[in-house]
């Protein structure tokens, strides 16, 4: 799923909250818990997206990232490379060579600089 179609359906699914809030609201009236129910699982709704989405671009990084076993192997080959490229430690204890783009990513999702 490409992020327009994550976008949008996050879209779609908060334009189905509103209309279903403002349903519930026309026939029933909601007590604050119940309010708060629903809202619960839009954002749940919401971070389980996210949160698929983020494991498949992951993956993603995975792939296309060289591994090196110690930062001085990594720093060897990010010195021969053409490209810029960042050092980060992988989930696998393995230091990655990634873009600078792919680096910001993984250090907004908890990943640190490994040189």
């Amino acid at each position: 799923m490409t992020k327009n179609q994550t976008t949008t359906n996050a879209l779609n699914d908060h334009k189905a909250f509103i209309a279903l809030k403002a349903m519930i609201a026309k026939h029933h009236t909601l007590n604050e818990m119940q309010e708060q129910m629903v809202e619960m699982a839009f954002r749940h709704g919401f971070d389980a997206a996210n949160q698929d989405a983020d494991a498949k671009h992951l993956e993603v990084i995975r792939t296309r990232a060289s591994r090196f076993t110690t930062p001085a192997i990594a720093i060897t080959a990010q010195v021969n490379t053409t490209k810029p490229t960042r050092c980060m430690l992988g989930d696998d204890q393995m230091v990655w060579l990634v873009t600078p783009a792919d680096a910001a990513w993984l250090e907004a999702r908890g990943f640190e600089y490994a040189c």
